[in-house]
Order: C-alpha cells, then sequence, then structure tokens
C-alpha cells in the first residue's frame, strides 16, 4: 500500500527533485518504477506540479525531454534571480560609496591663516614645461609655515591615445617615465626630505592622467597618493577646512560644463548655481588660461579660480589656435578670525603675506 501524500520527507523531496532534473527517466511511470516504488503514480505526479514542473502528459506519463526541458528553465531562473541579487547588492555599495567620494574635512587645530595654492596642468614629461619654476613652487610650499597645495589633475602629460597622431608621434618620453617624473615632483613637497609629506591637501586626476586608465583600467597615480597619503578622488575634491573659528569650503574639478572663451570664470560660476552643493572657492582646470574672479553670491563672496600651467611652450596647442600659456598658480589665504580670503598670483608673494598676517595676528 502506497504512503499518504504528507509523507514526503525533505530527504524525498531532494531525490525527487534530482531525479526530476537528471532527464534520466523517460516518464513518471518509469520514474517511479525505479526510484519511488512505494509512492503511486498520482503522488509523484501531484508533487512534481507542486514543486513547479509543468508536465506535459500523455496518456498519463511525462516524456524525458519535458523534464529536462523544466530543470534548464529552473536553472536559468535560478541564475537570474542570483544575479539580480548580486547586482542589486554591488549597486547599493557603489551608490553609497560615490555619495561620499571626494569630500574631505581638515582642521588645522590652530588660530593660524593659511594658504592654499592650487598647482594643475604639470604636463610632466613634455618638453615644453618648465621644470624649473615647478620644483620651485614646490619647495615654497614644502618650506613656509602655513602653506599648503592642492592639485587639479594632468600631472602627467600621458598623450597615448591613437586618435591624437600628433602629439603621439612627437612624444619624447614614455608613461613610465612620465610617472617617474610625477613621483619626483612629490618629493619635493616633503620638508627636510621626510617619508611623507602632509601639504599635499586633495588631488584630482585630468583627463590625460586618466587615459592610461581609460586604456587599461590602471589608475596610474593609486599607489602614488597611497605613499604620500594624499586625499585624492577620480573626478571632484570638496575640502571643508577649519581655519581658526571659520569655516571654508572649497570644490575642485579638472572639467565642468558650459566653458566661455570670453568669459573663463562662467564655468565655475554655472557650477556653483547648479551643483550639488555651494563654495568659497571653486576651481576648474582644463584649459590652461589663467583666470581668478571674485563676485558676490547670495550675500557671501566667491572666488572662482583657472589655474594655468607649466607647459608654457606646446606646439599642439598652437596648432589648434589656442592662446600661449603663463604657469600662473593661484594662491588663496584664508583668514581664522574672520570670514575672509585674499588670492594672489604666485606663491613667493602669498608666503610672505601669509607670514605677515600671522605675525599681526599674533599667531
Amino acid at each position: 500500500m502506497g504512503r499518504s501524500y504528507s509523507e514526503w520527507t525533505p530527504e524525498l523531496l531532494v531525490h525527487l527533485k534530482t531525479a526530476c532534473e537528471s532527464g534520466n527517466f523517460r516518464s513518471i511511470t518509469d520514474m517511479r518504477e525505479k526510484v519511488f516504488p512505494g509512492y503511486t503514480y498520482d503522488m509523484i505526479y501531484k508533487k512534481m506540479q507542486k514543486m513547479g514542473y509543468k508536465i506535459k502528459s500523455q496518456h498519463r506519463e511525462i516524456r524525458a525531454e519535458f523534464i529536462r526541458a523544466r530543470a534548464v528553465e529552473s536553472d536559468e531562473g535560478q541564475e537570474d534571480i542570483e544575479l539580480w541579487e548580486y547586482k542589486k547588492k554591488k549597486a547599493q555599495r557603489y551608490i553609497k560609496k560615490t555619495e561620499k567620494e571626494g569630500h574631505f574635512y581638515y582642521d588645522f587645530k590652530d588660530n593660524k591663516a593659511k594658504a592654499i595654492a592650487i598647482f594643475s596642468d604639470q604636463h610632466f614629461g613634455n618638453d615644453g614645461v618648465d621644470y624649473e619654476l615647478a620644483e620651485q613652487h614646490a619647495k615654497i610650499i614644502a618650506n613656509s609655515e602655513n602653506m599648503y597645495c592642492m592639485m587639479g589633475g594632468d600631472a602627467v602629460d600621458n598623450f597615448i591615445k591613437l586618435n591624437l597622431a600628433t602629439p603621439l608621434i612627437n612624444k619624447t618620453s614614455s608613461p613610465k617615465e612620465e610617472v617617474k617624473l610625477f613621483r619626483q615632483y612629490l618629493r619635493f613637497f616633503k620638508p627636510n626630505d621626510g617619508e611623507v609629506t602632509d601639504k599635499i591637501i586633495g588631488m584630482i586626476s585630468g583627463n590625460h592622467d586618466r587615459r592610461t586608465k581609460d586604456v587599461s583600467g590602471l589608475d596610474i597615480f593609486g599607489h602614488l597618493v597611497e605613499e604620500n597619503k594624499i586625499w585624492y578622488a577620480p573626478n571632484e575634491v570638496r575640502l571643508e577646512i577649519k581655519v581658526g573659528c571659520q569655516l571654508y569650503k572649497i570644490a575642485m574639478r579638472h572639467q565642468y560644463k558650459f566653458n566661455s572663451a570670453l568669459n573663463r570664470s562662467n564655468t565655475v560660476q554655472r557650477w556653483y548655481d547648479e551643483g550639488e552643493d555651494t563654495f568659497d572657492v571653486g576651481i576648474v582646470c582644463h584649459n590652461h588660461q589663467f583666470e581668478v574672479k571674485q563676485y558676490v553670491k547670495h550675500g557671501k563672496i566667491i572666488i572662482a579660480i583657472r589655474p594655468g600651467t607649466y607647459k608654457i611652450s606646446d606646439t599642439f596647442g598652437r596648432e589648434q589656435g589656442y592662446a600661449k600659456s603663463v604657469p600662473v598658480m593661484p594662491v588663496v589665504v584664508f583668514s581664522p578670525d574672520k570670514h575672509v580670503m585674499e588670492s594672489f598670483k604666485f606663491p613667493e608673494e602669498a608666503s610672505e603675506y601669509v607670514r605677515s598676517l600671522n605675525e599681526k595676528l599674533g599667531a
């Protein structure tokens, strides 16, 4: 006498599932005779239906190919569910990570004025770069008290795009050599040849830097920023600093929309209007044409910065009709007692100003 319908144990259900998906049985009758002799045809049939198998029967028999087809469909369905859940969790982690990416806070923990220089578009590796001036500026930051810097991308020339044939053919250095040049440049920011510098408080990559990642998936600056403990984000840095009792917001990108040849700071001003957050100092690099503009927005003075470049001789740029670049790397000095900012064209003059300001403040 067969067992009742309720007597399917978990172990027997596993055997039934295995038998259904094995493709070794030409019908339910065949399966019953070889695997489940103590069960009736109807008991097996009803249990298979309840388990979700679509059974096409003829004369109360099921063909083996129908069982195999259902097994494949079941496996694919399970794979689809697992893939969906995996991507859902991965997307949640990615969104959470990108929401925090590039947001940093720095408390100087004293009552002294601070100066932050903006160095961008060094293009190391190109023969038209003023290496001497780049080294000089770096050493001013390294050896001047209360002076720091941020880096706005395109540290290396990195012409590896095949659609840029002219600069690619005229290259005089390899990507490997350019990374070595940038590594040496970072060493200039280490006071007294120390192991680590705290002088670089924010860094992003530029379109030239990202070309290696576009081709190989490798971020060429990843290990360098880790070695030097530099706050880094590939696209955008938003840095909030506390200077004395004052909070200042600095935002920096290598590129942004709304560029204008007639009003270079337009892109920064539109970024303030349409960006995710406001700022006191907004910096957009990339075009090698220096401009610093102060304007009032919502009752606050905002400083818009477009830094220059150390690449002062640029055959490619001249061929494309761009104006000759000048190596102006602006500096902003932040007051500790009042919400006041002053901008300068060069690190030399800013170094002297911040020193004299701190003397007046008795700091």
